[in-house]
């Protein structure tokens, strides 16, 4: 009797790595197309559509930085603790920060438009926004309570 086994097969390295590396590439690959794909079909065909999409997203983003800066207020107001003002304080200023992108591509989709005087004028209404909410994050990181909330209050429509 033969008390021989088979030789057992194990993975050539030699054939699997280079694989592995093929479908690893190919899956990235992929992805990174889909991501473009699904933002150019969100964009409206007509670029003076784009210019409307541009200033509406930015607006919301006003709105945002609205919201965050009377959170903010309040904290400060209340006289919550540290903690509570500086989580308040970074909402705030990640709310400016995504403002002014959306404000930079609504004046980037205008430039290619010749936009009319109205998307114009809005856009740089909003842009005088954004530039003192980044103003007020920029100085008023290290600022006293006393005048992060004098500041405030001149920026928040009201509340002045």
């Amino acid at each position: 009797m033969n008390n021989r086994q088979p030789p057992q097969e194990r993975w050539n390295p030699n054939v699997f790595l280079p694989l592995l590396w093929l479908m690893v590439l190919g899956s990235l690959a992929a992805s990174c197309t889909s991501i473009y794909r699904r933002a150019e079909a969100e964009l409206p065909p007509d670029p003076g559509a784009e210019v409307s999409l541009r200033v509406t997203e930015a607006r919301k983003a006003a709105g945002v930085t609205e919201k965050a800066g009377a959170k903010l207020l309040e904290a400060l107001q209340g006289r919550k603790s540290p903690a509570v003002t500086e989580s308040a304080f970074d909402r705030l200023e990640a709310a400016a920060f995504d403002f002014d992108r959306r404000v930079g591509a609504a004046r980037d989709a205008a430039e290619r438009q010749a936009g009319s005087s109205e998307a114009s004028a809005e856009i740089e209404r909003l842009n005088r926004l954004t530039t003192s909410w980044l103003e007020y994050v920029n100085t008023q990181r290290a600022g006293d309570p006393t005048t992060r909330l004098r500041t405030l209050q001149n920026l928040l429509p009201g509340r002045g």
